[in-house]
């Protein structure tokens, strides 16, 4: 049995997208159950540093939310991993992408926009922010022109790893009104009934 650790409110939930995606039988456990002592004893067994989401796959225990993903699809996602040598390569290419591209200034625009209050937020931050989005979203906007997903015609774990980074998006307010093929493709993404069942209640 397939078992995934971490709430759904954490990065986890993108491997709940994925796992949803493959219809494989899995065990969720978001280990609210435990206090922090025990919670940081279970973690710890799966992952060095002790952080959600964490996998257990048979005898393999697995951490980081895009290398997670990147497994599941590679082992039970059908399509989802592409089967062409030089896309396997783009679908990593894309994961890392987002994970260094794309998460760090959206999540300092959380950090600026939605976890501290007004009087607390820092506006060169958040100007610093937005500047370092401008030139992934171009390129971003560039690469889906012509294109229904990532790697072409068939949506895959590339498309699932970079839209689940994206969501940061939503909360945030960031503004696409610029970039109509990054919200045609996000919105296609989100439209996915395995996206919608990943959601928090």
């Amino acid at each position: 049995m397939i078992r995934l650790y971490g709430a759904k409110r954490s990065r986890a939930a993108r491997c709940v997208w994925m796992l949803e995606e493959t219809g494989q039988p899995y065990e969720h456990l978001e280990l609210t159950q435990l206090d922090q002592a025990g919670r940081a004893a279970t973690l710890k067994r799966l992952n060095p540093i002790g952080k959600v989401p964490a996998l257990e796959d048979g005898d393999l225990r697995l951490f980081e939310s895009l290398a997670i993903n990147l497994h599941l699809a590679r082992r039970y996602g059908g399509e989802l991993w592409p089967p062409d040598d030089g896309d396997q390569s783009l679908a990593v290419a894309w994961s890392i992408w987002a994970m260094t591209e794309m998460e760090p200034p959206l999540g300092d625009l959380f950090a600026e926009r939605c976890l501290k209050e007004q009087e607390q937020r820092n506006a060169e931050i958040e100007a610093r922010a937005l500047e370092r989005l401008v030139r992934p979203m171009n390129a971003l906007e560039t690469h889906l022109e012509g294109r229904a997903w990532l790697l072409g015609d068939t949506f895959t774990v590339a498309d699932l790893n970079l839209a689940s980074v994206l969501t940061l998006m939503n909360v945030t307010g960031y503004d696409l009104d610029n970039y109509p093929e990054v919200a045609r493709w996000r919105n296609a993404c989100y439209q996915r009934p395995a996206h919608q069942r990943s959601r928090p209640a």
